[in-house]
């Protein structure tokens, strides 16, 4: 907690506890666990918090983006883009990677493969998620999904729906269209920005743009 170096994980192989794309870890403290999710692999590495030895690799399906341990519930949560062969967002598996459930039905935005290589937190004893050009929150159990917080900036959308909609467009067409093809898009992207600072109930929603700031409370 204080900063001091205690240890490290290293791989780059494909031998018991080593990984070779490690996009994004998560701590389950039941289990006193690091789990880190190895892309290329697509698989979960399980390590001993106290000393970081390996415990044991859990397969995933698909290659999930990201994922999250659902706290107090056994139970594990995985990010998929709509790919064009699946229904749901998200893959619902106890934590030995057995699945349970599928919620969230996806939507034209979550066409998009790109973004954080981490869209779930866990707050005030919840694990939410945040799928990606959503501007919505979900707290998520091994059941179902409720919408917590949606993000609104007066008469500010981005990006417009309408992108999402042309059927030719895959992921990288879409991720093209906005940070390349449209200077509309292009000059918001850049001279705006959100940022989510959780505190007391209440999550604020940061917006620059021209160098203004103003800042909104969200209270539940």
């Amino acid at each position: 907690k204080e900063g001091k170096y205690h240890n490290r994980l290293e791989g780059n192989r494909r031998g018991p506890g080593e990984f070779l794309m490690p996009l994004c870890f998560a701590i389950d403290p039941t289990d006193s666990a690091l789990i880190v999710k190895d892309h290329q692999q697509s698989a979960l590495l399980r390590y001993a918090l106290n000393d970081l030895s390996f415990i044991d690799k859990i397969k995933t399906e698909e290659y999930p983006i990201s994922f999250g341990v659902i706290p107090e519930q056994e139970a594990l949560a995985f990010y998929y883009p709509d790919r064009g062969n699946n229904d749901y967002q998200l893959r619902i598996t106890d934590k030995n990677g057995q699945f349970i459930k599928e919620l969230l039905p996806v939507d034209p935005k979550s066409k998009v493969l790109h973004g954080l290589g981490q869209n779930f937190y866990v707050y005030d004893g919840k694990l939410n998620v945040f799928p990606h050009f959503s501007n919505t929150i979900f707290s998520i159990t091994p059941d179902s999904t409720t919408q917590r917080y949606h993000f609104y900036f007066g008469d500010y959308h981005f990006p417009d729906d309408e992108i999402f909609q042309k059927k030719e467009y895959n992921s990288q067409a879409i991720m093209s269209e906005i940070m390349n093809n449209s200077p509309k898009y292009n000059t918001e992207l850049k001279d705006r920005w959100s940022s989510i600072p959780l505190g007391d109930g209440k999550i604020g929603a940061l917006v620059q743009a021209n160098t203004k700031k103003h800042k909104k409370n969200l209270k539940r």
